[in-house]
């Protein structure tokens, strides 16, 4: 499963109540319209001891996978390092229609040009054969034994 990140203003809205989950940035965009994406972010909360049951199961029970990291602090106390697409909060949210997916056209094959790039013979172009060895060279595969 891959990882996606909710779509959110602040961590703390990402665990709570996301705008939804996004694997890359185009799909975040495509997820909410006339809203402006800052980026992929992540911020640090630290919850209270009390509370992180609460987090924890926020955050399982929203639609992002794999998004917060756990750590502790040097008193021991965990810190959530929670990654999301970050929004713009000066534009108006404004939640975008379900992508209709039409008939995808029949895609022409081209031919492969991958044997060109890597085994075509360099050749001199004036006189049309293999370039010459260099005399200095050590011939490993010499037939008389030396």
């Amino acid at each position: 499963m891959s990882l996606t990140y909710p779509i959110a203003t602040s961590a703390a809205e990402a665990l709570s109540t996301p705008m939804g989950a996004a694997r890359i940035r185009y799909d975040a965009e495509l997820a909410v319209k006339g809203q402006a994406i800052i980026g992929l972010v992540t911020e640090w909360l630290k919850p209270d001891d009390s509370d992180l049951e609460t987090v924890m199961a926020q955050a399982n029970d929203g639609p992002g996978n794999g998004f917060i990291q756990y750590y502790e602090d040097t008193q021991g106390r965990t810190v959530l390092a929670v990654t999301f697409w970050k929004l713009d909060p000066t534009t108006t949210p404004e939640l975008a229609a379900p992508l209709k997916v039409d008939a995808q056209p029949a895609i022409e094959e081209q031919p492969d040009h991958t044997d060109d790039l890597y085994f075509k013979q360099v050749r001199n172009r004036k006189t049309g054969r293999s370039a010459t060895p260099d005399p200095n060279q050590l011939d490993l595969f010499a037939s008389d034994g030396t």
